[in-house]
């Protein structure tokens, strides 16, 4: 016949000893044996998920129980009473399941692509053309303080030199350093989606909201092509918006300052520039230079 756990803890022996042989780590706290008897239940428990710890080997398979959260001694209660306390807390594997669903949850409010992820600053592509650039972008990632940090960078150059890669880069930082309401926006899809919105006769606001009010909003690829007066007047509600909250922008754009301070009314260009530092990319193509070395892989290979 089975026996009974709670019958074989009434040894004569004693709960303190029984306990304490199977937990060396609560000698230290030097608890008598009327302790034990009085949280009897409180150290069963405690008993019960340290086995359960031992055995573990994945979070969905935990055996404690409160899964994930196993009973603990509480060392400033024990402290402050002068006798056993106890309080449930997350195990490591808790809290890296914790880590990975605050992840998957930044990833899609940011509304971050498989390949915006694999762009960092560590697989960037560094030239002496680039390096200032490169260099601002990723101090700024680092020094970044959420509802501190006001200004931001407005990142222009030709096709190809990288200004997606280094917002992307900036926003996967501030992911690392668990800074949650960024988002990435591409212009023309955050226009096409409000297009649709007011095609089908419902408000506009539920999306300008979120680009309002992100922590840090990146505005990918604004370009000549958007220059319609329901555009500008769209991109520059945002923009005023966006300096009146301070909230601050990453901005990608194939325009010289010129061609960005004509697409807007002066006010707001005014806005956007001072609350930005403009960073200018130069450098080849690399999308063109990516394409090159791999067709030149694949000659060598037939040949």
């Amino acid at each position: 016949m089975a026996s009974n756990p709670e019958k074989e803890i009434r040894l004569p022996a004693g709960l303190k000893e029984y306990y304490e042989t199977r937990l060396p780590e609560l000698r230290r706290y030097g608890f008598d044996e009327s302790m034990y008897r009085r949280y009897e239940q409180e150290f069963l428990i405690l008993w019960r998920d340290a086995q359960a710890c031992r055995q573990c080997h994945s979070r969905a398979g935990c055996r404690a129980t409160t899964p994930g959260h196993p009973l603990q001694i509480h060392e400033e209660g024990v402290r402050l009473y002068g006798e056993p306390a106890f309080a449930v807390a997350p195990c490591a594997r808790e809290l890296a399941r914790r880590e990975q669903a605050w992840l998957q949850t930044a990833i899609r409010s940011a509304r971050l692509r498989r390949t915006d992820l694999q762009q960092t600053f560590a697989n960037f592509r560094v030239t002496e053309q680039n390096r200032t650039v490169y260099e601002a972008c990723l101090n700024y990632a680092r020094t970044y303080q959420p509802r501190q940090t006001t200004f931001g960078i407005v990142l222009t150059g030709p096709v190809g030199t990288g200004k997606t890669h280094l917002a992307c880069a900036i926003l996967n930082e501030l992911r690392q350093r668990r800074i949650g309401g960024l988002l990435k926006v591409d212009v023309a899809e955050l226009l096409g989606e409000m297009r649709a919105v007011v095609t089908q006769g419902a408000s506009t606001f539920p999306l300008m909201e979120a680009a309002k009010e992100a922590e840090l909003l990146v505005l990918d690829d604004l370009g000549q092509e958007y220059q319609t007066e329901w555009t500008r007047t769209t991109v520059g509600e945002l923009i005023n918006a966006r300096y009146a909250d301070r909230r601050p922008m990453v901005i990608t754009t194939n325009l010289d300052l010129e061609a960005l301070s004509r697409l807007f009314t002066e006010r707001v260009s005014s806005r956007l520039l001072g609350m930005s530092q403009v960073l200018v990319l130069e450098g080849d193509d690399y999308r063109i230079l990516q394409h090159r070395h791999l067709v030149h892989r694949i000659d060598q290979s037939r040949a």
